[in-house]
């Protein structure tokens, strides 16, 4: 479990750094013609800013099913 510990915070580190390049895109004229590019970052965000909301959402998962385990 040593590997899962900090994974939530790679996970919003992850996050915050695709949303912080779509931003960046956006400002960015040279990026903001290239339409594939730009794409390509909007599914990255999207897919990174999933994986952090679904990896909170198994941890309580396990924390209840563990919970109701014991009742």
């Amino acid at each position: 479990m040593r590997s899962f510990s900090d994974l939530s915070l790679r996970l919003a580190r992850n996050s915050s750094t695709a949303n912080h390049k779509v931003e960046q895109a956006g400002q960015d004229p040279a990026t903001a013609e290239d339409i594939d590019a730009f794409y390509a970052l909007i599914i990255k965000q999207d897919f990174s800013n999933f994986a952090y909301l679904e990896q909170g959402r198994v941890v309580h998962e396990m924390i209840k099913t563990t919970i109701e385990s014991f009742q």
